[in-house]
């Protein structure tokens, strides 16, 4: 998994954060270091076990990339591309994500719960057992995905597309879905009912 430092400033139990003995709150000089972080990012295709949380990333290309074990918790993502990525058991949860393009990616075990995500494609995309419960989503597309047993328990939805997808298992139970669009899709094998929770 990602690391366990503590932060080695005095009294904060933080993570620390990649690249620094410091969780990124105590990061010295912060606009150098996310310039450190887009650089890393950008020019690396495979990453594991990195923990950068509450950071700030706009208008970069990650596509291509593969993700495991890597967290990204309580970060903010505008206008980036992970098109074609692989994500095994990262944490996207409570970030902000605005028009970022997930598609024809894979997710396997990954975590956006408590997120708030707007604008975005995670079309033709497989993804597997992962957590969006929580999330506010809205003007976002899964169309021809594979979301087996995915959850998106006590989710806002708001103009989401669910076309022509695999929904086996999938939850959406104590949510509000206003506008969302399951046409072509085996939406009588998800969970709506309130009652019916199964692991």
């Amino acid at each position: 998994m990602f690391s366990q430092h503590i932060c080695s400033s005095n009294g904060c139990n933080e993570r620390a954060v990649w690249g620094a003995d410091t969780c990124l709150a105590h990061v010295r000089d912060i606009e150098q270091y996310t310039e450190n972080v887009k650089e890393f990012l950008a020019q690396n295709t495979s990453f594991s076990g990195i923990h950068i949380s509450n950071i700030t990333l706009s208008d970069l290309d990650l596509s291509g990339k593969k993700y495991s074990y890597c967290s990204f918790s309580h970060s903010s993502f505008s206008n980036c591309n992970f098109n074609n990525c692989s994500m095994y058991l990262s944490f996207f949860d409570s970030c902000r994500i605005k028009q970022c393009n997930f598609a024809d990616s894979s997710f396997r075990w990954t975590v956006f719960a408590g997120s708030l995500i707007h604008d975005c494609r995670f079309g033709d995309s497989s993804v597997l057992r992962s957590n969006f419960n929580g999330i506010e989503m809205k003007n976002t597309i899964f169309n021809g995905s594979d979301l087996y047993s995915t959850r998106f328990i006590d989710s806002r939805l708001d103009n989401v597309g669910f076309e022509n997808c695999n929904l086996l298992r999938v939850h959406y139970e104590f949510g509000e879905l206003d506008d969302v669009s399951f046409r072509n899709s085996n939406a009588e094998e998800a969970f709506f009912d309130k009652e019916r929770i199964e692991e």
